[in-house]
C-alpha cells in the first residue's frame, strides 16, 4: 500500500506534464489551406478574394452593415451542397464559430450576416474564414483573414 501512495502521485504528475506539453499540438486543427498557399492570404474586407474551382470562379466578400455586423457573400459554383463557413482565431485558439449560409435566388451564391465573436483584443483580433462542404474542409489557395478593425 505505501508503494501505491508514492507511485500514483508520480504517475499523475507525469501524465499532467505530458498533457501540458502536448496540449498546443492537440488544439492546433489541421489547416484547410494547401501547404503551398500557407503563406498567402486574402482579406475580404479590403480586397477581392477569388479563386478558380472546377465549377468556375469562386469569390468571397465581406462588407460592413450597421454597428459591428458584417455581411459575407460567397459565390461557389459547381457545388450541390450548401457550404458552411467556420470562423476560427488565426493567432489564438478561440473555438470554432459556424455560420449558416442562406441560399440566394441564384445557384451557387450564398449570404449571411453576423457579428464577429467577442475577444479581449477587441477589433484587432484576426479571424480566419474556413469553408466546409458536406462536412469536409474545402481546400483553398490562400487563408481568408479579416479583422473587425479593417471594416472601419
Amino acid at each position: 500500500m505505501p508503494m501505491i501512495r508514492i507511485v500514483l502521485p508520480v504517475l499523475l504528475i507525469a501524465i499532467l506534464a505530458v498533457s501540458a506539453w502536448q496540449l498546443p499540438r492537440w488544439l492546433d486543427a489541421p489547416s484547410p489551406v494547401s501547404e503551398s498557399a500557407a503563406d498567402s492570404s486574402c482579406r475580404p474586407l479590403t480586397e477581392n478574394c477569388q479563386w478558380d474551382t472546377n465549377g468556375g470562379m469562386a469569390t468571397i466578400t465581406l462588407s460592413r452593415l450597421s454597428g459591428d455586423e458584417l455581411q459575407l457573400d460567397l459565390t461557389l459554383p459547381g457545388i450541390e451542397t450548401r457550404p458552411l463557413v467556420i470562423l476560427t482565431g488565426e493567432r489564438m485558439y478561440m473555438g470554432e464559430y459556424p455560420l449558416a449560409l442562406q441560399s440566394t435566388e441564384h445557384p451557387g451564391i450564398y449570404r449571411t450576416s453576423f457579428v464577429p465573436p467577442f475577444c479581449t483584443t477587441g477589433d484587432e483580433m484576426v479571424w480566419r474564414i474556413n469553408l466546409q462542404v458536406a462536412g469536409q474542409p474545402l481546400a483553398l489557395p490562400f487563408r481568408i483573414l479579416f479583422s473587425p478593425s479593417e471594416a472601419s
